[in-house]
């Protein structure tokens, strides 16, 4: 391809080499759209599946998480990964303490760290 020419786009050629054109009223392409979004499908995912299948895929509650709630849950996710490196970290030297015969970290440590990972599990299924 020469120099400052844009590159094509594949469009997932290599999975799906086949393509079907369909056409839609206004209205009805709102209520696919919407539909896909609770099925959290792309819209052309859930025609063939509703097409072969012969049924609807199931559809979420809600639809998918806007932008700013999805920057919100990866700060969770974040959080809940340390408090998961936390928690291995008790459980290596809780592991290890057992081995070689010394205490192992306080309870508390361990209450601790659960309850952190219990509240963050919380906040998280209330975003979704």
């Amino acid at each position: 391809m020469a120099e400052g020419q844009p590159k094509r786009r594949r469009w997932n050629s290599d999975r799906y080499p086949k393509m079907v054109t369909v056409r839609v009223t206004t209205d009805e392409h709102s209520e696919i759209v919407r539909l896909a979004g609770h099925a959290r499908l792309s819209t052309s995912r859930l025609l063939v599946s509703a097409l072969l299948d012969r049924r609807l895929p199931t559809l979420k509650d809600s639809p998918p998480p806007s932008a700013e709630t999805r920057e919100e849950l990866l700060l969770l996710l974040f959080q809940l990964r340390k408090v998961g490196v936390n928690l291995n970290q008790l459980a290596y030297r809780t592991n290890r303490a057992r081995l070689l015969g010394r205490f192992p970290p306080p309870r508390r440590k361990v209450d601790e760290v659960a309850a952190a990972v219990e509240g963050l599990v919380r906040v998280i299924r209330n975003k979704l």
